[in-house]
């Protein structure tokens, strides 16, 4: 019986991932474009190229502000814009907002693929490469340009074969401020000089302002001096281009940032990228003398005229005389046409005509496009033919409409994998709810409530909403599962009603600890504790201590008293002191108290700087939490050790290491975890003694994991937006890139919750257990509840998540917000339901 169990479970498990892993093939193809490369119109005459050099320079996450705004200190730039030797454009930039993407859109002019955003994190793959797919990159280098690179890594991935000279740095390396952007730097007084007649096109990639974002925060005290640097780059470029007025500098943000730092989403900030050409040829032409730079502070990150970044791509084409690329979208930028006398500037129109005119015939087919009396098929057909008589507003007309439609539909599902991954997940959701009804048959009340609250969260996915602020949802699942919960049992609220209330306020500070939803932004616990760094710190200190105390106090003191001391002792002690440096090395605000600790740290060893002792002291941290939890494992394996406090110690240990993952202002968080912890504890096991059987209160303990677990989730500042996945702890004691470690440090940064109260279940379920054959049977009993509880949910979630894709798989918002919950819960169902419960399995059965 029990080995049919967890065949049954595993099946179930692996038909979820199946259909969600075959459903994903389905929904986020790779993208379909038409093959070879753009050619000029054969019936044109050739419109003379403008610049027969270019330096395009990068500059990751510069948003519009940074370079525009009053905040701004980029004061070389702004005298170029009051010049007119600069334009400015706030560039719109297509979610999804990460660099793999951006970059392919800034070189072909095509939209993203979403599964980029994905493939943006994996530094060695190569089924990205543009090698084959039109861009100007390709055709400046069919064009007898020779190409230099020096920057972001991503471009060697993107383009392996086009470049001349290369330099490399990592992108994902996010702990470096300077060092990445140096490397990019100091090849530019050879370049600028010696090298100068043996390149054609240099492009520069920035790395170290999107960095700091993700670090501190476009506030970070880092990021005005790194504007400032970049500034005194595009000085330096500047000066050559003076001296060599053939050259054109495209300064550009690939996209922008969040009010965190972070990007990936749809936010305005975003999607806001700074964009300037710079050139004395532009002076003629500048309207934007009037707007005088730098311009007032705008909400809406709207500087001078907002274009869609893509529109580079024809625009920086013309300008070169090369073809634009193939699968180009974009819309040639009206403020340039100037440059060219009225005859020329009409061809650079229908060029882009011509080119847009295979996309849409594409799309259409030509027959229907010339035939069909569809009305959104006659507009095309009225526009199409009045852009071949060449007039402005009818070119206009046609490329805006066309780049509309096309970037709508850039997506070609693929249904039949689709729908056979929507069945198999719903043969699971199926499979599932029967089991769930053979186990509580006589139970019948848990088992309609557990469904229930499983198919309220599934019908959730299709409110666009509902799955921004789905924290709001798991706060009332909490609420209403408490006082189900504990009015059940007679007498309950009477005997315990001061930690039943206390309770209730320690979920209700968990909740109001950060922002947790894309909508709304109010005042919070954290914000306060950050702007009181002297509260934060002491709280922090506490936190240390009493996960240190309560290590201490655990069973390891049987085994060795002084090992039990100083295990406790020295992980807390460096995990402390690792913090303590990485605000410092931050630049983050701390009570100057902390200034005298963190300066015998490095003096002890021997080290000039905060930054420097990160990753010896992070490594330090990890292998000490290691020694401790093998420690507690080689000691719950002794004949006769008392296992009682095993799975208290393991949460108490593990939580150090998911402190040292966690933001400085969430580390407090953990003592309130603790403390919900201690409480359902001990009101559960009067709840067993006096009020419920062991089924009952085994899957009350389950759905409670299951709601703390999403709670603190987004509790923690996580939502379903991808802006919001943190990275400032994912390098924590890495010296290079790694994508495993990386991957593993990442996961345990944003899902520190969900894991803590995995494993901190385990205790709250097998309080007070000791060791004997009938009550190991019935460990394993109360597992394969809350596995099957577990099954149900994700299973019925799974259907009502992919069921919302399919249906509104044409909805405005089902990149920006439905496909990355899809991204989520694929995490959810894989990283916590199938690797921790696994873990989780692994410490069964060493209890």
């Amino acid at each position: 019986m029990v080995k049919a169990r967890w065949v049954a479970a595993s099946i179930l498990f692996a038909l979820q991932l199946l259909g969600l892993l075959l459903f994903a093939k389905g929904f986020f193809p790779s993208k379909v474009v038409i093959s070879g490369d753009g050619l000029f119109h054969t019936d044109l005459p050739a419109a003379p190229a403008q610049f027969s050099k270019l330096i395009f320079m990068v500059v990751d996450a510069m948003r519009s502000d940074f370079i525009f705004s009053e905040d701004s200190s980029m004061s070389f730039v702004h005298q170029l814009l009051n010049s007119g030797h600069a334009l400015g454009f706030t560039a719109h930039s297509t979610p999804p907002t990460v660099t793999l993407p951006r970059l392919k859109g800034l070189t072909t002019g095509s939209t993203p693929n979403f599964l980029d955003a994905i493939l943006n994190v994996a530094e060695d793959d190569t089924s990205s490469s543009l090698g084959e797919q039109d861009s100007w990159v390709k055709q400046l280098f069919n064009n007898g340009f020779r190409i230099q690179m020096f920057g972001d890594d991503t471009w060697l991935k993107l383009f392996p074969r086009f470049f001349h000279r290369t330099d490399g740095t990592n992108s994902f390396f996010v702990s470096d401020f300077t060092e990445v952007d140096i490397n990019v730097t100091r090849h530019l007084n050879d370049e600028l000089t010696v090298n100068s007649g043996e390149w054609d096109a240099m492009i520069l990639h920035y790395l170290g302002l999107d960095h700091i974002g993700h670090k501190g925060g476009p506030k970070s005290v880092f990021m005005k001096p790194k504007q400032q640097e970049m500034d005194q780059v595009i000085e330096q470029l500047y000066r050559y281009v003076e001296e060599h007025p053939e050259t054109l500098l495209v300064v550009a943000g690939d996209h922008g940032m969040n009010e965190i730092g972070n990007h990936g989403g749809a936010s305005i900030g975003e999607t806001s990228a700074g964009l300037v050409f710079i050139s004395p040829k532009l002076e003629p032409i500048s309207s934007q003398k009037s707007k005088i730079a730098p311009v007032a502070e705008n909400p809406g990150f709207e500087f001078y005229k907002r274009v869609q970044q893509i529109d580079l791509v024809p625009t920086l084409s013309m300008l070169l005389q090369v073809p634009i690329p193939k699968n180009n979208l974009g819309v040639f930028i009206p403020d340039f046409l100037p440059l060219w006398a009225p005859k020329y500037a009409k061809d650079v129109l229908v060029e882009n005509c011509e080119q847009i005119k295979l996309l849409v015939e594409a799309s259409f087919g030509v027959e229907s496009l010339l035939d069909s009396l569809d009305e959104e098929v006659e507009a095309f057909q009225q526009l199409y033919f009045l852009c071949s008589e060449g007039s402005r507003d009818g070119c206009y007309a046609f490329l805006e409409k066309s780049q509309s439609h096309l970037a709508s539909s850039a997506t070609n599902y693929n249904y039949v994998d689709i729908y056979r991954g929507f069945g198999l997940l719903v043969l699971s959701a199926v499979l599932a709810v029967a089991l769930l009804a053979v186990e509580f048959w006589q139970s019948k009340l848990f088992g309609a409530g557990i469904l229930g609250g499983s198919f309220v969260f599934a019908v959730s996915s299709f409110g666009s909403s509902l799955v921004e602020e789905e924290y709001q949802l798991w706060w009332w699942f909490a609420t209403f599962f408490f006082f189900v919960y504990f009015y059940s049992c007679p007498g309950f609220i009477r005997r315990k009603k001061f930690r039943f209330t206390l309770l209730l306020l320690s979920v209700r500070v968990l909740r109001s600890w950060n922002n947790s939803g894309q909508k709304y932004i109010t005042s919070t616990l954290g914000e306060y504790l950050s702007n009181n760094p002297s509260l934060l710190w002491f709280l922090i200190l506490v936190t240390y201590t009493v996960y240190g105390l309560r290590i201490w106090t655990g069973a390891l003191r049987i085994l060795n008293p002084v090992i039990a001391f100083m295990l406790p002792f020295m992980l807390c002690s460096l995990g402390f002191t690792f913090k303590a440096c990485q605000v410092v090395a931050n630049g983050e605000s701390y009570p100057k108290e902390l200034l005298p600790l963190v300066n015998w740290i490095l003096d002890s060893m021997g080290m000039e700087n905060a930054v420097d002792s990160l990753v010896p002291l992070a490594k330090l941290v990890f292998q000490m939490g290691f020694v401790a939890l093998l420690t507690r494992v080689v000691f719950a394996s002794q004949p006769n050790a008392d296992n009682a406090l095993f799975m208290s110690d393991v949460t108490n240990i593990v939580s150090i290491v998911l402190i040292n993952q966690t933001s400085t202002k969430n580390i407090p968080v953990f003592l309130v975890f603790m403390g919900i912890k201690y409480l359902f504890t001990d009101l559960s096991s009067y709840y067993t003694a006096y009020g419920s059987n062991q089924l009952h209160s085994t899957a009350f303990v389950s759905v409670f994991t299951l709601i703390m677990q999403y709670l603190s989730f987004f509790s923690l500042g996580n939502t379903n937006s991808l802006a919001t996945v943190d990275l400032s702890n994912a390098y924590n004691g890495v010296e290079s890139y790694n994508m495993t470690l990386v991957g593993v440090l990442t996961f345990l940064s944003n899902f520190a919750g969900p894991v803590y109260w995995a494993i901190a279940s385990l205790d709250v379920m097998l309080e007070k257990s000791a060791t004997t054959h009938q009550q190991t049977s019935q460990k394993w009993a109360k597992f394969w509840v809350r596995n099957l509880i577990y099954i149900v949910f994700y299973s019925v979630a799974a259907v009502g998540l992919v069921g919302a894709c399919i249906n509104l798989r044409f909805h405005l918002f089902i990149w920006s917000v439905f496909s990355p919950k899809l991204l989520y819960f694929v995490s959810w169902n894989v990283l916590i339901y199938g690797v921790m419960e696994t873990v989780c399995l692994l410490m069964l059965c060493i209890y």
